[in-house]
């Protein structure tokens, strides 16, 4: 699914700058940038930052937005895309054109495929708790403590588990391994996701309740830690009984892609492969605070 030509050449009023992502022509480079979204301490941080950029920008919300879809954050260019297309009739286009656009921008940002189910996820959740499509991922279970949303699901061993790789070799996440990260996690994980690539096995513990949850890349040569983040995903939120959180990783040249979904949003981060540092963050929600979805 490539838009992003399209959508560049779509966006008269633009230009595709060196980091990828459409920018207003003509931005001043005289003042200092604040922050990047992505670095705040909290995603409160980050809503509240956004927030206040949509009421100081334009009285009139959707023009707001069209404006802020050029940020130079792209955490929040990618939130204003997102309300602009999806949260407002300003585009005056098709629903599905709206729903191409959302992805191609974010491919601007994350060079990579969304998966599929994301997509589907993306055309259901127009509407507040509508991500209905998430119903309909089956779940595959690891052993007693954790399970899986998507296969090839990693096996269960008497001392971890076991994540096969595409050239038919494996590697061990020991059980220490996961015990310390689940530690670490700033809520009770139940899930894990992960992803093999040449040098790195990259592990994401998450939760039912789409709360922020702790990545990690570990080398699986000699099972040292490289460095752990954590995913914003749908916010510090309360949950009452039923709940569902599923994601998938994915990679780029340089990042490593999280595309999640809960009953209270759509989200989708990346990390840098080196560091573990935050690129950009997005959720349909604006983490709960706020957010049009």
């Amino acid at each position: 699914m490539k838009t992003l030509t399209a959508y560049v050449l779509f966006v008269a009023t633009g230009t595709v700058v060196a980091g990828g992502h459409p920018s207003a022509a003509g931005a001043s480079n005289d003042v200092p940038k604040p922050k990047p979204l992505a670095c705040l301490d909290t995603p409160w941080d980050a809503a509240r930052m956004v927030q206040a950029l949509v009421r100081r920008t334009d009285a009139n919300r959707e023009k707001a937005l069209s404006k802020l879809r050029y940020h130079d954050d792209p955490s929040i260019a990618l939130y204003s895309e997102y309300c602009y297309h999806l949260g407002t009739n300003g585009d005056k286009l098709t629903e599905s054109e709206r729903i191409q656009r959302v992805l191609g921008f974010l491919e601007a940002y994350a060079p990579c495929e969304a998966p599929a189910w994301w997509v589907n996820a993306l055309r259901d959740g127009k509407h507040p708790s509508a991500f209905s499509y998430i119903d309909r991922v089956p779940t595959h279970r690891i052993d007693n403590s954790f399970s899986t949303d998507f296969p090839p699901a990693p096996r269960a061993a008497k001392d971890g588990m076991i994540i096969d790789r595409a050239d038919s070799t494996a590697v061990l996440l020991k059980t220490a391994q996961i015990d310390t990260l689940a530690a670490g996690s700033p809520s009770l994980p139940n899930r894990v996701g992960t992803l093999v690539d040449r040098n790195l096995l990259y592990v994401a513990l998450y939760s039912d309740t789409g709360n922020p949850f702790i990545l990690a890349a570990i080398d699986h040569a000699d099972d040292e830690k490289k460095w752990t983040a954590i995913v914003w995903a749908s916010g510090y939120v309360g949950v009452r009984g039923r709940s569902r959180n599923c994601l998938s990783l994915a990679e780029t040249k340089s990042a490593i892609v999280v595309y999640g979904c809960s009953y209270i949003s759509l989200y989708c981060e990346a990390f840098d492969k080196s560091t573990g540092a935050a690129l950009f963050r997005f959720s349909s929600s604006l983490w709960s605070l706020g957010g049009d979805h």
